[in-house]
């Protein structure tokens, strides 16, 4: 699999779902296993935790925790894999950055950051 840059994201967002359940329900790469991890980290984070997700893509996870009442900021380089996380998590709160530039500034603490 070919290793993508920020078009490609933006390229692949009206997809990637469909990439990750079928990856997902193949076993194969990238994304075996998933949806066993989402469902362990939603087994493990709190109802309403506050959590910085790294990298959110569509927004995924998100979903399933603010049905908790976990309130999620999510960073991705990627303005389209943000617009549809946003399309599937009306409340989430969005960043564009790429951290190939560091961290992104956040005045807020987390109980949970993860990537």
């Amino acid at each position: 699999m070919k290793i993508l840059d920020q078009k490609g994201f933006n390229e692949w967002a009206r997809t990637y779902d469909k990439s990750v359940k079928e990856s997902n329900h193949e076993q194969t790469y990238p994304f075996a296993g998933y949806e066993t991890l989402i469902d362990y980290l939603d087994s493990v984070i709190k109802p309403n935790s506050n959590v910085l997700d790294i990298g959110i893509g569509t927004g995924f996870l998100a979903e399933k925790l603010t049905r908790k009442n976990c309130k999620v900021t999510g960073v991705d380089f990627s303005e389209e894999m943000l617009m549809v996380a946003k399309k599937n998590v009306p409340s989430l709160n969005t960043i564009q950055f790429d951290l190939n530039d560091g961290i992104p500034k956040i005045d807020e603490s987390f109980d949970v950051i993860l990537s």
